[in-house]
């Protein structure tokens, strides 16, 4: 009886012990996969306000599974676009010393994405942009596989604006941008493509104007050759009130129609802004595939939230899905897989697919299965 009690004694903890690792194990089991954190680094939003077409996009992609299980989580990281590069940069590096991300979306317009790109490349984290135009940015990153961009660059807007001013019959153009890392791709190819259609060197002109203050001498230039269409390309919401509010004032020759260029700024609350002033104004933006029609996502964005769709709203969405369907490709993984995981999901020819939930679903499952769907 007391060897009993006695070998029951000594077998007590080997089946405690044995018990617990079971349990651990079980619970390990049914816990889920830890989150896949990305770095939204842009302008902080106004109080009230949130990225609904980057949040609607991480939303379905979790709905559809997520990545290999693992929820995604697109964490804001206000950067200040104000700030010189050095304090930018310093931002910069907090994030890509972060291992907690994986990869970033931002950081902001063209000019803050060449201050920071570098962090980031060394960090080994890929950076998507849904708000960098400028050619410059392809000319020094495109073959890297650690910068990508949702838009296209402004060469392809700088030969639109030019081909638009020919279907107008306008006969002569003046364009005013910046010297900017932006303004540069217009000032560089937008003469060209006027020329190449046609139109004469006394008829194009173009003007620069000032970071900041005042836009008044540059337009008195601008004004003086008598245009029909006047561009804006501005690099912050002031360029484009002053210059709509010198062509609108009683002190001008001429009064052309304006149109302002699509440079990631939020134009309409610029015309919002100036009120009367800015009845008339014409301008560019973005349109997804669609073009406004039903199916379209600006129309499905009204449909869902109410209201339109933010200016660049499609280009965030986008920039979720391309780092998800890169992210499936690298079964999970950051650095060196994310990047290849990209490159090769964007390089599918197979069967197409769309931007809607269905499509992100069908998507992500013929990735994981090592199928190589058409995502353009």
């Amino acid at each position: 009886m007391s060897s009993i009690a006695s070998s029951s004694w000594w077998l007590a903890p080997t089946m405690r012990l044995s018990t617990a690792l079971w349990l651990a194990v079980l619970l390990a089991a049914c816990s889920p996969p830890p989150p896949l954190h990305v770095a939204v680094m842009m302008p902080p939003l106004a109080a009230g306000q949130q990225r609904k077409a980057l949040q609607w996009a991480v939303q379905n992609v979790n709905a559809a599974g997520g990545i290999w299980g693992r929820t995604l989580i697109a964490d804001e990281v206000p950067i200040d676009p104000m700030a010189d590069a050095m304090a930018q940069q310093q931002q910069a590096a907090q994030v890509a010393a972060d291992a907690t991300y994986v990869a970033v979306i931002g950081p902001g317009n063209s000019e803050t994405l060449a201050a920071t790109a570098d962090l980031f490349i060394q960090a080994r984290k890929p950076v998507v942009s849904f708000n960098s135009t400028a050619a410059d940015i392809l000319r020094a990153y495109g073959g890297t596989k650690w910068i990508w961009r949702t838009r296209e660059s402004d060469i392809g807007q700088a030969e639109l604006l030019a081909r638009f001013a020919l279907s107008q019959g306008a006969k002569r153009i003046s364009l005013v941008t910046t010297t900017s890392l932006s303004g540069q791709t217009f000032l560089s190819w937008f003469g060209f493509f006027a020329r190449d259609l046609g139109y004469g060197g006394d008829a194009v002109r173009i003007d620069a104007l000032e970071p900041s203050g005042g836009c008044e001498a540059v337009m008195s230039r601008a004004l003086a050759a008598a245009p029909d269409l006047l561009f804006v390309a501005g690099a912050n919401p002031g360029h484009y009130d002053c210059v709509v509010r010198y062509v609108r004032s009683g002190a001008v020759p001429v009064r052309p129609r304006i149109v302002f260029v699509d440079t990631g700024l939020d134009a309409a609350q610029t015309l919002r802004t100036l009120g009367p002033l800015g009845e008339g104004v014409e301008g560019f933006q973005p349109v997804s595939a669609g073009n406004g029609g039903p199916a379209s996502f600006e129309a499905r964005f009204s449909e869902r939230f109410g209201g339109e769709p933010p200016p660049h709203g499609a280009s965030e969405y986008d920039a979720v899905l391309l780092l998800a369907y890169g992210l499936t490709v690298a079964s999970a993984q950051g650095g060196e897989a994310l990047a290849a995981g990209i490159a090769t999901a964007v390089a599918g020819r197979g069967e197409r697919t769309g931007w809607d939930a269905a499509s992100i679903a069908a998507a992500l499952s013929s990735l994981r299965s090592g199928q190589s769907p058409d995502l353009s």
